[in-house]
């Protein structure tokens, strides 16, 4: 059952009636809905992890692209990341 609210005028008697009216709609609000469909989740991560080595500190910018790179792929192969 829909709560109808209950529209207040100035000098109106506050009753029992009307303060449980609101305690039952509150309640209801209170309680959660259905679960909701999430849809397909997928296959997730597929493949074993694997180890990916620190870049030396002094790396240059080849190196460091090349990292990224070789990340990037693992990432794709994992299925985390798409192509």
């Amino acid at each position: 059952m829909a709560y109808t609210p209950h529209i207040w005028v100035n000098g109106e008697l506050i009753t029992a009636e009307k303060l449980n009216d609101l305690e039952q709609a509150a309640g209801q609000a209170a309680k959660p809905g259905p679960k909701g469909d999430k849809g397909d989740p997928g296959e997730g991560l597929t493949g074993k992890a694997v180890a990916v080595a620190d870049l030396a500190a002094d790396a240059g910018a080849e190196a460091i692209v090349a990292k990224i790179n070789d990340i990037l792929a693992k990432l794709r192969a994992r299925g985390v990341i798409g192509s």
